[in-house]
């Protein structure tokens, strides 16, 4: 049976990264099989890069991959898949999440050594949460193909595993954005799919959240990031920025149209005039939005396919 890789994108997450990574790590000891983890600290700036660290010295299966400064989820998951060992067979993809249940991975690991390729994983969810879901997906789907990102985005998920000949198409692709929930088809592998249960509900979600937090209520917390060259956090405030400004300036073009319209006699072009720009700028801003949909669910969009999407800081107990 082959080694597994399982890479982890991490922003952030100082209170649950303790609970949540030592139960993946219970999670892929009770597989039998040699494997790694590939933590990639996306720009941590509150003790999660300690946290790491200190696994990394005591767990020589632990590979921490520390960049320099904030990219996004898609960078870090690239430069997580370009440090995969080269014997690995399997690789796995999971946020650090708390409704992840035990026994997930050995599900996907199952459906991969049957001959699948690709495996995406997507938790069930129900009414207005499942609602809410679907609307991101359709919004951020016309926002991908509005901005150009490679692909057809087909909606989020919340753990995938790859067999290693995927892996290698998907390493080798020379696209900057690999954004792999739009890029599957172009490895010529059709992906299979699987609902799951997490035994918890939203409010469920926070009480366990809630808990952990107040079990290390005494963490100390540092803020030693704050200058991060790449922070994509600054970057989606900014398009929030644009898309409020241009959206004021929408609503005063609405109050002169009902003017001109109800009460100031004028040229008939002066008012489409003004309605043309209303409604230019009602467009504006849904694009404002839409590109801050895409920071925070894709990351940093680069216009240069040629661009550095990330660069790294130092990594600990890197392998083959």
């Amino acid at each position: 049976m082959g080694k597994i890789s399982l890479v982890l994108p991490i922003y952030n997450e100082v209170f649950i990264l303790q609970h949540v990574f030592d139960k993946y790590i219970l999670d892929l000891k009770s597989l039998g099989r040699e494997f790694e983890i590939i933590a990639v600290n996306d720009g941590c700036d509150d003790g999660s890069e300690k946290i790491l660290a200190d696994y990394a010295v005591h767990n020589s299966n632990v590979c921490v991959v520390n960049l320099d400064g904030r990219w996004g989820k898609q960078a870090a998951i690239t430069a997580g898949m370009d440090m995969v060992d080269y014997k690995s067979e399997i690789i796995l993809i999971a946020d650090i999440d708390v409704l992840n249940p035990v026994g997930i991975f050995e599900k996907l690991v199952e459906r991969i050594d049957g001959g699948e390729k690709i495996i995406y994983a997507t938790r069930e969810k129900y009414g207005w949460s499942k609602f809410k879901a679907g609307l991101n997906d359709l919004w951020t789907r016309g926002g991908a193909v509005l901005f150009g990102i490679p692909g057809v985005y087909n909606g989020k998920v919340n753990v995938s595993a790859f067999h290693r000949d995927v892996a290698d198409v998907i390493i080798g692709l020379p696209q900057s954005n690999k954004y792999l929930r739009s890029m599957d088809t172009w490895t010529g592998w059709k992906p299979g799919y699987l609902l799951y249960d997490s035994g918890h509900c939203r409010a469920s979600e926070k009480s366990i959240v809630a808990k952990i937090k107040n079990d290390h209520a005494n963490m100390p917390i540092t803020k030693s990031n704050k200058n991060a060259r790449r922070d994509r956090v600054r970057e989606h405030s900014a398009s929030i920025d644009y898309m409020w400004g241009i959206m004021a300036a929408a609503l005063i073009m609405f109050g002169l149209g009902l003017a001109l319209a109800l009460y100031i006699e004028t040229d008939v072009w002066v008012e489409l005039l003004v309605w043309c720009v209303f409604l230019g700028l009602v467009a504006l801003g849904v694009v404002a939005y839409t590109r801050a949909v895409l920071v925070k669910r894709i990351g940093i969009i680069h216009k240069n396919h040629d661009a550095v999407i990330y660069e790294i800081k130092s990594i600990i107990n890197k392998r083959g």
